[in-house]
């Protein structure tokens, strides 16, 4: 009876989310003055034909007009997830933040007696059933973040579990078609959708006499069915820009791998908390025919940055804008910078997604000092830590910087061994993207000839 009445509270708390959602969700304006919005006839067809013609409605869930910070925790079986929010709820409002949580579309169908078993579904109903749980999970994030939004203050979204989580339950051919019946890419459920990604790496790695399954009605897995959900969720979120590795091997508690969670959270969000570690290193430039191993899975995007102007003579602030994807399916980012201090490359960042419009609207202000730098970036695991290869096109043809976010000291890192580094260049003022995108930008001579 207990879990009876908990499903149905949890039911109403949905329903009376969406009435709320309802109430306050902004009206689309038209597309030029004058005009009215776009009206699309009621249809009652298959369901592929449906998302075609609804298609003007995904950009909706492209970029978010209002910043409120989404961040979405994943990993795989008993990682820590559940107590990671519940601390973050804690945590949180000591900073005078507003904790809204969004619960994972799955646990609350399993928990309402939805115990579905895909292992005996073909292609077809696989689709069908994730295609209804991308929707609930994507129905839920826009409901609380735009509960969020109205809620006066600073407000957080936390996500447990994020809309890609799905691409590790099913092949990829059948999530590529997905996505294809609704009308969304890759890239922009990866890549928009949340600001940061945390990934708790499973019990099941590492910290095996810990797994357990007892405490989650959703959770079914054995030891290595786990392992398998893990590495698939690894790389479903390889090549988000913002992804951060909790692994189990580097903490002496499970305490410790929470906190590590929060501090990651409490950094992005500009609060105090421990560092955490950044490394960039000068690479060895590679044969023009040069492919990454075979052993590393990795994600190639392609990146145009273009600095603007600034609006007032203060040398402390960096605006910049990014247009990022691959295979012409693109996300846009607003990026300011605030320089704390310059001896140190000390700055506090902020960041917007923002619409293809918008990101047309600031090229005007662009710094006519400094070209559009065209990058490739190979993002990719190695040793647990999430590394990226990011090679400058239209700079010197070929020079790479190693660049790694983790909680590692140097002393600790694995470098990968297929690539030669040069040197640390992490506080070398001449290797950052302002610099390197200067006109007259030249390289220093001793790094010419080890290039």
């Amino acid at each position: 009876m207990t879990d009876l009445n908990s499903g149905l509270l949890m039911v109403c708390i949905v329903i009376l989310s969406y009435l709320v959602y309802q109430k306050f969700k902004p009206k689309e304006p038209p597309l030029s003055p004058g005009l009215p919005p776009l009206r699309f006839k009621s249809v009652t067809k298959i369901s592929s034909e449906k998302s075609i013609l609804s298609l003007p409605k995904v950009s909706e869930i492209s970029w978010r007009s209002k910043k409120v910070p989404r961040i979405c925790i994943s990993g795989g079986p008993c990682a820590g997830k559940t107590t990671s929010l519940a601390r973050l709820s804690l945590r949180l409002p000591e900073q005078g933040y507003k904790v809204f949580t969004v619960p994972e579309a799955a646990t609350l169908l399993r928990s309402g007696g939805a115990m579905i078993n895909m292992s005996n579904f073909d292609d077809t109903q696989k689709i069908d059933f994730q295609l209804r749980l991308v929707k609930l999970q994507l129905a839920l994030e826009d409901i609380f973040t735009t509960i969020a939004e109205h809620s006066g203050g600073k407000a957080i979204v936390i996500c447990d579990r994020g809309v890609m989580d799905g691409a590790a339950y099913i092949p990829q051919d059948l999530w590529q078609a997905l996505l294809d019946e609704m009308g969304l890419t890759k890239v922009h459920l990866r890549d928009c959708r949340y600001d940061i990604l945390l990934h708790l790496v499973t019990a099941a790695q590492g910290a095996e006499k810990h797994f357990s399954n007892k405490n989650n009605v959703a959770r079914y897995e054995d030891l290595e069915e786990a392992r398998n959900i893990d590495r698939q969720l690894l790389r479903a979120w390889t090549g988000h820009p913002k992804m951060f590795i909790i692994d189990n091997e580097r903490v002496s508690s499970f305490d410790q791998k929470i906190e590590k969670c929060i501090e990651i959270v409490f950094s992005h969000l500009n609060l105090p908390s421990q560092n955490h570690f950044n490394y960039k290193f000068l690479i060895k430039m590679r044969p023009h025919d040069w492919k990454m191993p075979d052993y590393i899975e990795y994600q190639k995007i392609s990146v145009e940055e273009t600095f603007l102007m600034r609006q007032k003579a203060d040398r402390t602030i960096v605006e910049r804008v990014q247009r990022r994807g691959y295979n012409n399916s693109y996300t846009y980012l607003y990026v300011r910078e605030l320089m704390i201090d310059d001896a140190r490359n000390l700055k506090t960042t902020e960041s917007n997604i923002i619409s293809s419009r918008e990101y047309i609207s600031y090229l005007k202000r662009r710094d006519r000092t400094r070209k559009t730098v065209h990058r490739t970036l190979l993002c990719f695991i190695y040793a647990e830590d999430y590394m990226i290869l990011d090679t400058f096109e239209n700079v010197v043809k070929g020079l790479t910087i190693l660049r790694i976010q983790t909680k590692k000291p140097r002393d600790e890192l694995i470098l990968p061994e297929f690539v030669t580094v040069i040197r640390d260049v992490m506080n070398d003022m001449s290797y950052s993207t302002h610099i390197l995108a200067k006109n007259d930008y030249f390289l220093d001579e001793i790094d010419v000839t080890k290039l």
